[in-house]
């Protein structure tokens, strides 16, 4: 029987998000998956995704906040502001010392509402083509990429190791990683690359909850979409919202999952005692 899950999807570093999804489907004998943010190849962490018809429900789990654990090289840059291409052994020598409190400082200033400008290689759309793409092609002018308004939350944990900078940071939707480490290299002054990045929670998905491999592990439905009353019906009920009609009960305003005996039938929304259907289940 297929199954109706959210699924916390742990992906290694250098598997594309695509390979991790295929796994997940022959492994749960399902063609319904949907994921809830991609991660590149060269990242790793958490894949928020939903499975059977519990991918109708995606528009409504809350995927904030993101947290990240990320490396800095400083004293090289990279064309995709990552380590793509990069000889990981012949990595340079920085003339000049980085100084933990000063770089600190110089992060933490972006924190906040900021206008970032998303990496070429990246996945949005110029004129209706991919930027990587274009990129890859060498058909690209920076100034096509328009910025946009993102937030970053907070950072954490600075450690400076020689001329690598980790940190853990909280962001927001539509937030680039890679675009912040650039600008952290031109405020310096410094050429510089994210080293490495992983993912470690996206909303009520996280690390501690992650599936790994073939042990997949499936979440609680009123862990990942909140504020969700649970209600059971009686047959005839049950018969209407399974025909996505709506039905008049006395209920306080709200959310709802909606049950019969057996299965889950519905998720649903009531407001001044009409109870309507928002996704069927059933």
């Amino acid at each position: 029987m297929e199954p109706n899950a959210f699924v916390s999807l742990y992906k290694p570093k250098g598997v594309s998000s695509f390979k991790v999804l295929s796994s997940l489907k022959k492994a749960l004998n399902t063609k319904k998956v949907g994921h809830m943010g991609t991660l590149d190849p060269l990242a790793e962490g958490i894949l928020p995704v939903a499975v059977g018809k519990y991918t109708k429900l995606i528009p409504y789990v809350n995927l904030l906040p993101k947290k990240y654990e990320v490396e800095i090289f400083f004293g090289m840059n990279s064309e995709t502001l990552d380590s793509e291409g990069v000889v990981l052994d012949a990595l340079p020598k920085l003339d000049s010392q980085l100084d933990l409190e000063t770089l600190q400082k110089v992060v933490e200033d972006f924190v906040g509402k900021i206008d970032q400008i998303p990496p070429k290689y990246s996945a949005i759309k110029i004129n209706g083509q991919r930027a990587y793409k274009l990129a890859r092609e060498n058909n690209i002018d920076v100034e096509q990429i328009k910025s946009r308004p993102v937030e970053l939350f907070s950072v954490s944990d600075f450690k400076l190791q020689d001329q690598i900078l980790s940190f853990t940071l909280e962001c927001g939707s539509g937030f680039y990683v890679r675009s912040l480490v650039r600008d952290i290299g031109v405020r310096l002054a410094l050429p510089c690359f994210m080293l490495s990045l992983k993912r470690t929670q996206v909303g009520a998905f996280n690390l501690d909850n992650a599936s790994r491999e073939t042990d997949y592990k499936y979440l609680d439905l009123d862990s990942v979409i909140k504020d969700v009353n649970i209600l059971k019906v009686n047959y005839e009920h049950a018969e209407l919202i399974c025909n996505g009609m709506p039905l008049e009960l006395s209920l306080a305003d709200g959310f709802y999952w909606v049950f019969d005996s057996n299965n889950e039938l519905a998720f649903c929304s009531s407001s001044n005692n009409i109870l309507t259907v928002i996704r069927r289940l059933c």
